[in-house]
């Protein structure tokens, strides 16, 4: 396997690198608007070349924007740090994974909820309140002079690993304690909005106000 990184930055490592392989077939599948759109997109633009010698030019930026699409699922799930998840929600899916925010210095609880699609035709059943899963994310800086990162990504893995054997070994790494915190973040939460929630803990470093959101998403 490539283990260079073309779309997450090398200079940070996650506490618990997913180590992940992405089934493809499962992806597109599960998400299949933005791989179907750049795979007609790249044949669209073959034909153009049975017209033109320029088509092989946008043929080259089709096929970059295909490569650099799937290194970005493929380097998420690699790359991208190991949390536990827990389902919170049904129709529509709804996921809470709690993580820390921290760069290294500080404790920044956070507990992220999240839409998903429902369960796919693989046998995953995520429609279960209280299921326990996997989740791997990456993390967003926004705020390059904060001490803390701005927002975090995760993704549920169980529809969409190569292996079974991978989610086993995910879920069998996550300690009784981080099940516990998410519970305990959970119970602290008076709404369960989507979107991310500061958790306000005697350990907690965050300062008084209002959570300021990220200005995108990567």
């Amino acid at each position: 396997m490539d283990n260079q990184l073309y779309t997450v930055d090398e200079n940070t490592v996650a506490s618990a690198p997913g180590d992940l392989t992405v089934s493809r077939t499962r992806w597109v599948l599960r998400y299949p608007v933005w791989p179907v759109s750049l795979a007609l997109l790249f044949v669209a633009t073959y034909v153009l070349t049975k017209v033109h010698w320029s088509g092989y030019v946008v043929v080259f930026i089709a096929a970059m924007a295909n490569f650099f699409y799937w290194k970005r699922i493929e380097e998420h799930f690699r790359a991208g740090d190991a949390n536990p998840g827990l389902i919170i929600g049904v129709n529509p899916l709804r996921i809470a994974v709690r993580t820390d925010l921290s760069k290294g210095v500080g404790h920044y609880p956070v507990i992220k909820i999240f839409r998903e699609p429902p369960s796919s035709r693989f046998g995953d059943d995520l429609n279960v309140i209280g299921k326990r899963v996997a989740t791997v994310s990456l993390y967003a800086d926004d705020e390059e002079d904060a001490p803390y990162w701005s927002d975090f990504h995760p993704m549920t893995i169980e529809p969409i690993a190569k292996s079974a054997k991978d989610v086993e070994r995910l879920m069998a790494s996550f300690t009784d304690g981080q099940w516990r915190a998410l519970d305990e973040g959970l119970a602290r939460l008076t709404v369960k909005s989507l979107g991310l929630h500061r958790l306000r803990t005697d350990e907690a470093d965050w300062n008084p106000g209002p959570l300021r959101r990220p200005r995108s998403r990567p």
